[in-house]
């Protein structure tokens, strides 16, 4: 529930001339909040007798009240491009979009691969092992548009393609020589059948979570 001292506050500087009607209503309830319940009434009593459908501010009063619900922001792997790495270029939207859902997917994964093995939950690892070589097709799908796209086929070379997230989100291709340990997606990336000890420490990290105690080995 809205503070109903705030929300008053807010109509008042949409609309002064109501001070006379509503403050009396903000100072009972700051006296006994208890009885907010019965303060929201008298307010919205108010407020439909003085602020008619032909109030110039009706929709701006309206929407103090409404509460809006915040847009939780997604959280992914991907990681910041190095200075070791070449970028070649920007993700084009649509198969960002596509990395986006996988990424998600393999971060579900990988929480619920957790849980399997914690708990012994052999029939869970099964289910999980299916889906996982499901995303894997879809992501070797995924690359191969990629490539594609920006026309990698005659890339030599020892080299890693990695999928990196710019500063202002949206994704990035780069290229680097030297092969490295990475969250972000790389071509044929796995990320339950890479749950080694250390990756397990870096999930816990990225979760913000203590690990279980006696779930690494001494």
């Amino acid at each position: 529930m809205k503070n109903l001292g705030r929300a008053i506050d807010q109509i008042l500087k949409i609309e002064p001339s109501l001070d006379v009607r509503l403050m009396p209503i903000k100072i009972r309830w700051e006296n006994n909040p208890r009885k907010a319940p019965a303060y929201w009434t008298q307010l919205l009593k108010i407020l439909n007798i003085e602020v008619g459908p032909n109030h110039p501010k009706r929709m701006e009063i309206q929407g103090v009240l409404v509460s809006k619900k915040k847009l939780s922001k997604k959280q992914y792997t991907f990681e910041p491009p190095s200075e070791t790495e070449k970028i070649l270029g920007v993700i084009p939207e649509n198969l960002e979009f596509r990395f986006k859902k996988y990424d998600q997917m393999q971060i579900q994964i990988a929480k619920r691969g957790l849980e399997a093995r914690l708990t012994h939950n052999r029939n869970l690892m099964i289910q999980l092992t299916r889906q996982t070589e499901i995303l894997e097709v879809n992501q070797k799908k995924l690359w191969f548009d990629l490539k594609n796209h920006f026309n990698l086929w005659s890339l030599e070379g020892n080299h890693t393609l990695l999928i990196r997230q710019h500063k202002d989100g949206y994704l990035l291709l780069t290229v680097t020589q030297t092969q490295q340990l990475s969250h972000s997606i790389q071509e044929g990336d796995s990320f339950l059948m890479r749950m080694d000890p250390e990756l397990l420490k870096r999930f816990f990290k990225f979760l913000n979570m203590q690990p279980p105690p006696g779930i690494f080995p001494e």
